[in-house]
């Protein structure tokens, strides 16, 4: 469950906290990590507040197995940080306040990671967890997936499946936004988890087969295999997809029309995944014209951090909007 908060005057870190509280609650956090939970979610808030003038709170509450996390992440265009580190110094404040947010975060959090730059805004990221999990995948994922303004439900919806040597990743993006973009996107993801061993190319036939009963989607599938170092690609309609690697971006070809109704071809593209690549996909929701070279460092950050500064930038505004950022685990 994803929910965002808009920041933008002193009642609205309240808010935060509550939402906050309430995701703390789902996850059935102890009244330690809830209370840890609204210090952080209220702290980051205020950042956003005083610091960033205004921005917004992303809360996601996700589980794996038995264990479950809360994930905070503070996006704001304000000023930005001329000295990160001084900034993390507790008692220092250039606004008159005690000068101990973003230290608590720090100590507080489970992952903690932020990035900042003069006149180009901040992004923090926190996660909270009671006790730690155990990843079993290849592959770290980040995402921001969040309803178009004022629409109850998201008609985008993404998924991942794991096994040794190989992952798959789909978006879908249902058409327009609301009750009915939200059911041709689940009903892809259903196809979805049902078909995961099938090919990108064979999975997407089948969701196109099962959405002809609902408006239909744009739908991308990407299946990546470190063995072989290769990534397959298929995708009918506007979903982005791009391989990040060595300081280069190349896009991925998705095929005009709509999945469900007028997707003519269905064809599967290969290209090379090299080692320590980043894989981005993205709904219409989020503007093409994004570009990870203007943020220094930012491809070393949690995919989460990664999908919160491309969303804080790039969406667009007047359709649902879906960030997916992942990226292969590093032997130690």
């Amino acid at each position: 469950m994803q929910r965002a908060i808009r920041i933008a005057d002193e009642s609205e870190p309240s808010e935060a906290r509550r939402v906050a509280l309430g995701l703390a609650d789902r996850l059935h956090f102890n009244d330690t990590r809830r209370g840890e939970a609204a210090i952080v979610v209220t702290e980051a808030a205020r950042n956003v507040l005083l610091h960033g003038h205004g921005g917004e709170i992303v809360l996601t509450a996700w589980t794996n197995g038995d264990a479950g996390a809360l994930d905070i992440l503070a996006l704001d265009k304000g000023p930005g940080m001329k000295d990160l580190s001084q900034c993390l110094r507790d008692g220092y404040s250039t606004t008159g306040t005690p000068g101990t947010g973003l230290g608590a975060i720090s100590r507080i959090a489970s992952l903690f990671e932020v990035q900042s730059f003069e006149q180009a805004g901040t992004a923090l990221f926190a996660r909270l967890q009671e006790k730690p999990t155990q990843f079993h995948a290849h592959f770290v994922t980040g995402a921001v997936c969040l309803p178009f303004p004022g629409e109850p439900e998201c008609g985008d919806a993404w998924a991942a499946r794991h096994r040794p040597g190989r992952s798959i990743f789909i978006l879908a993006d249902g058409l327009g936004h609301g009750a009915g973009a939200a059911e041709a996107a689940t009903e892809a993801l259903r196809i979805f988890e049902e078909r995961s061993d099938e090919t990108p190319h064979q999975i997407l036939a089948r969701i196109h087969d099962a959405l002809r009963k609902t408006r239909g989607a744009a739908v991308a599938i990407c299946e990546i295999d470190t063995i072989a170092r290769s990534a397959r690609f298929a995708g009918v309609g506007n979903i982005a997809a791009a391989i990040i690697a060595d300081s280069r971006t190349r896009s991925m070809v998705s095929h005009n029309g709509i999945v469900g109704h007028s997707a003519v071809r269905f064809q599967e593209f290969s290209y090379p995944w090299p080692e320590k690549a980043i894989l981005v996909m993205h709904s219409d929701g989020i503007s093409s014209h994004w570009d990870l070279e203007r943020y220094p460092g930012l491809q070393l950050k949690h995919p989460q951090l990664i999908a919160g500064v491309i969303y804080r930038d790039a969406r667009r505004g007047r359709d649902d909007a879906t960030v997916l950022i992942a990226r292969e685990v590093q032997p130690a």
